[in-house]
């Protein structure tokens, strides 16, 4: 593997931020959640240097007394940035207390480690809604590959800028990047139930394959990722597809009539607006042949062919519509 070039990464990290508020907020604020750990420095730092310290809001959000909270104070003034400190205990107390008589007075241990994780997301959105922002995701791809994220917690945002960088790769981004030693080195804690990073999982992270040396651990890691595999998927939809039915045109209609119809509903469903529609046509109702055009709810010039060489065929069906910048073809 070639040797990481944490200058280089660094600036390419920064132009893909800069490129992704360009398209998804041009004058929107990035809001990072601080926790005083080497990812949440990280990703501040970068967002001020693609951005600019006046677009970076950071959010404090203890739970309760926070032992190490002195060193989200510290990044917040090193980089000169906003900020607020939102306490986020009473609201996790107040929803156990509404939520555990609900249910038998039964609240599980995992839903006390959890819950914190989600308030804290819901508080960074409430934010960003507020100040007009984008929510920073702060994961790294150790953490993400073994699941070590809250669904919809921790694991949630707008953009993710370290998604892809290992913790080694990381830190060396947060010395490149002239943060305090103390951050980029700083253990990494849950900031949830008082424990390390590495004693929650058993072994020291440092992952991009899975691949190690020690058999057993090895075996850890690869039950983790096939466990929390889900995490970084999109949540899986029902696939409701209307068989294609075959009309048959009355002396009024042309294709042209039936094959807007389509695309219009369809656009109404997926705001797509170049598509490739897929039709079959067929004088005696047996014989089809398949046809492919271009259009879009707006100019349906393409479709409009159809009329011109439309030689009597009385039975059309559209089998299906692609966007254009679609992956698979997509039925009605």
């Amino acid at each position: 593997m070639s040797e990481f070039d944490a200058k280089e990464v660094k600036n390419e990290v920064v132009q893909w931020i800069r490129n992704w508020f360009n398209e998804n907020g041009n004058d929107c604020c990035a809001v990072v959640g601080i926790s005083g750990g080497k990812d949440s420095s990280v990703v501040a730092a970068l967002c001020v240097e693609a951005l600019g310290k006046d677009r970076v809001f950071g959010v404090l959000m203890p739970n309760g007394e926070q032992v190490d909270i002195d060193a989200s104070y510290k990044l917040v003034n090193h980089l000169g940035i906003e900020y607020c400190t939102i306490n986020i205990h009473s609201a996790i107390r107040a929803l156990k207390h509404e939520i555990k008589p609900q249910l038998g007075d039964h609240w599980s241990v995992q839903t006390s480690v959890n819950l914190p994780a989600r308030i804290r997301m819901a508080t960074l959105y409430a934010v960003s809604q507020t100040v007009g922002g984008r929510v920073a995701n702060t994961c790294n791809l150790s953490e993400d590959w073994v699941g070590y994220a809250t669904r919809y917690g921790d694991g949630a945002g707008d953009f993710s800028p370290l998604s892809k960088l290992t913790v080694t790769e990381v830190k060396a981004l947060g010395r490149e990047l002239n943060l305090p030693a103390e951050l980029v080195g700083k253990v990494p804690t849950d900031g949830l139930c008082g424990h390390t990073d590495e004693d929650n999982l058993g072994f020291t992270y440092d992952i991009r394959t899975g691949e190690i040396d020690d058999k057993r651990t090895k075996e850890r890691i690869d039950s983790m990722h096939e466990k929390n595999l889900f995490k970084l998927q999109l949540m899986p939809s029902f696939e409701y597809a209307v068989n294609p039915q075959t009309e048959v045109l009355n002396n009024k209609q042309t294709g042209y009539h039936v094959v807007s119809k389509y695309i219009k509903k369809y656009w109404e469903c997926h705001c797509t607006e170049d598509v490739i529609v897929s039709i079959e046509i067929s004088r005696d109702g047996k014989n089809y042949e398949r046809i492919n055009e271009v259009a879009s709810p707006y100019n349906m010039y393409d479709v409009e062919f159809l009329n011109d060489w439309w030689e009597g065929e009385r039975y059309v069906r559209v089998n299906g519509i692609q966007g254009i910048s679609g992956i698979k073809c997509e039925n009605i």
